[in-house]
């Protein structure tokens, strides 16, 4: 059992302090200080990660694809005609599936811009065609994706039919899903 003590002068002295218990080290909040710190700057950067990752299942436009302007040939051994207009050779782009399916994204934030375009496929004589909304950074212009080479010739049509450059209709499989085209709408084309 422990004693009691009557008290004295050393507990009157004690008892009048502000700080108690001075042989104890004191903590530093450095700790707190660099947790503050890592999660102000590892949560942002974890999710501009994340959204990089997410974005990247749809390409930027295909450095491989080719646009519809004819070539001249000439046979080096022949002699110049007397006509001095060159020949173009336009090829000639497969026939459009107007019952491929369509997807239509509106990427460029204006409301009801899928649907009005929808309707100017549907009037041209699409039959599938699908809308809905997109959020991701790229491509950065109203762009024509088209599934496998055989879409080319529906692609160019959707193209066509938007006001959008052959430039941008572009061969991605990886970036149409189960749809044979799929048509990214952005402000540039806007009306």
């Amino acid at each position: 059992m422990a004693q009691e003590y009557p008290e004295d002068e050393f507990d009157a002295i004690a008892a009048s302090r502000k700080v108690h218990g001075t042989h104890r080290p004191h903590r530093s909040n450095a700790r707190w200080w660099i947790a503050l710190v890592v999660i102000l700057i590892a949560a942002p950067l974890a999710g501009w990660g994340i959204i990089q990752l997410i974005s990247a299942d749809t390409p930027a436009r295909d450095a491989t694809a080719t646009t519809s302007a004819g070539t001249e040939t000439t046979d080096p051994g022949a002699e110049p005609s007397e006509s001095s207009e060159p020949v173009e050779t336009v090829p000639e782009l497969p026939t459009a599936d107007l019952d491929a399916s369509v997807l239509v994204l509106n990427g460029a934030n204006i409301r009801g811009f899928a649907a009005s375009n929808q309707e100017l496929l549907t009037t041209e004589g699409f039959t599938n065609v699908e809308v809905d909304n997109y959020d991701g950074n790229t491509p950065e212009v109203s762009t024509v994706f088209y599934a496998a080479e055989s879409d080319q010739g529906t692609a160019s049509r959707v193209a066509t039919t938007l006001g959008i450059p052959e430039e941008n209709v572009v061969l991605a499989p990886s970036a149409t899903g189960n749809y044979q085209v799929v048509v990214v709408l952005r402000a540039d084309l806007s009306r």
